[in-house]
């Protein structure tokens, strides 16, 4: 694989970017000492031994916050490649517009339930002193404005990092190695993402040989919509321009997402000829994993 990215390697700065989604919200929860304290001294046991949290706030808008960030951050993955262990990921040139343009749709609804969620909260908090009895305490609300600055959804762009590019007064040898380490870990990440690629094949090619190797075999409806899912995005995952990872993407529209589910649990024809393309397409992964190894 190393070969291969290299190779594809040379314009990658002009068809991928790093992009960041940073969501903040507020947790509603606190430790509560006090209660574990009580609930230890009850157990006889250690009041270290296990911790008391209370939810301060439950339902509402701000439980459909929390739904919306969960699925903003799936589709901002589903979309998207690593780049790191946290923060940015590698978006395709390809991808930019649709990602945009979901993640807008996704902060606009975000800002719309925060604003519910502040109008609201002066009476959930009143609400919240009857529901937690003696657990309440009024030092755990942050005022309005405050709750408020707790909430926030935004994405930051920005270009792969280029070695030349680095310039700094440290002396030109200290320079010429930090510029190398650039390079290096840039290439190293976008093996990791070209492999996170692979990876995403392959779940949805095993699905397929497991759940219709069996002709009375159950599986659901989501088996071919995530591997239509899969081979929309696949062309914009395929950030090294790798031909292999293109033919198997067209093998993939081609050969497993052309027929309907029930078309698979009834026609038995169809069912075998789509498990045995999905057995090629799994043969395809294993050589070519097999060699890059």
């Amino acid at each position: 694989m190393t070969a291969n990215t290299q190779a594809n390697n040379a314009p990658i700065h002009g068809r991928v970017m790093l992009v960041e989604l940073s969501i903040s919200q507020w947790s509603a929860r606190k430790i509560d000492r006090k209660a574990a304290d009580q609930v230890a001294q009850s157990n006889n046991v250690e009041s270290r031994s296990g911790t008391y949290y209370k939810s301060l706030i439950e339902g509402g808008p701000l439980e459909a916050i929390k739904k919306l960030a969960t699925k903003a951050r799936q589709a901002h993955w589903h979309r998207t490649l690593p780049w790191s262990d946290a923060g940015p990921r590698v978006l395709s040139n390809l991808a930019y517009m649709e990602y945009m343009q979901e993640m807008a749709t996704f902060g606009a609804e975000f800002d719309k339930l925060v604003a519910e969620f502040v109008s609201e909260y002066p009476l959930m908090r009143q609400e919240a002193s009857r529901l937690l009895g003696n657990l309440f305490n009024d030092a755990d609300y942050p005022d309005l404005q405050r709750v408020a600055d707790k909430f926030s959804f935004r994405t930051n762009v920005m270009p792969l990092p280029i070695g030349d590019d680095f310039r700094c007064d440290i002396g030109t040898e200290e320079v010429d190695r930090i510029r190398a380490e650039i390079t290096a870990t840039t290439e190293a990440s976008m093996q990791v993402a070209v492999r996170d690629a692979y990876d995403r094949v392959t779940k949805v090619v095993e699905s397929y040989v497991d759940r219709l190797a069996g002709p009375e075999t159950v599986f659901r409806d989501s088996l071919v919509e995530n591997a239509r899912q899969l081979a929309d995005i696949l062309p914009a995952l395929n950030v090294t321009n790798d031909p292999r990872l293109a033919a198997i993407a067209a093998q993939l529209k081609d050969k497993l997402c052309a027929h309907e589910p029930e078309a698979l649990r009834h026609n038995k024809t169809t069912r075998r000829e789509t498990f045995e393309a999905a057995m090629d397409i799994q043969k395809d992964l294993m050589n070519f994993f097999g060699g890059a190894q």
